[in-house]
């Protein structure tokens, strides 16, 4: 399964691997937020303090912007790869001298598909499931955020994110 997913990755090119390295830098955001956000959550009934609760305020949106970042990222670099597949495609159909197409040609013509399927594939995955997972942590920083304030001394106001 593994080797499979391997050749599949070769065949989506050198965009794929940039996915690759998106989608894993994205999900390294999505736990270390959090994870960040479970902490204050176990925290907020100490913070009563202006400062503390301040500071766990700022802590909740740790990672938010460069994982909405990367989960907008990923569909690009599939779209992306898309354009260089077909690119790719119609540059093997150019005229080498004869008219009939040859199986190399051919070849080619399902080999630069196949890069633009792949990748826009890749991309919409890690773009759809980051999504989700964004999404949901944003759900869970404005429960923290409630949870902050309510037992914060009430001098505190909160913050627009």
């Amino acid at each position: 399964m593994i080797e499979a997913a391997l050749r599949t990755l070769a065949a989506g090119g050198w965009v794929a691997y940039v996915l690759v390295l998106v989608s894993v830098a994205m999900w390294s955001c999505v736990v270390l937020r959090g994870w960040i956000l479970l902490d204050v959550g176990t925290r907020a009934p100490w913070l009563t303090h202006r400062a503390a609760a301040a500071h766990a305020l700022q802590r909740c949106e740790a990672f938010r912007t460069v994982l909405d970042s990367l989960v907008s990222a990923a569909p690009l670099l599939g779209l992306l790869g898309t354009v260089h597949g077909m690119v790719d495609t119609f540059a093997s159909l150019r005229p080498t001298g004869g008219v009939a197409l040859t199986h190399a040609t051919e070849q080619t013509v399902a080999g630069g598909i196949s890069v633009a399927l792949i990748t826009t594939q890749l991309g919409l995955v890690i773009g759809v499931a980051g999504l989700l997972a964004a999404r949901m942590l944003d759900r869970l920083e404005a429960r923290r955020r409630t949870e902050i304030l309510a037992h914060a001394d009430g001098s505190l106001e909160e913050r627009a994110p």
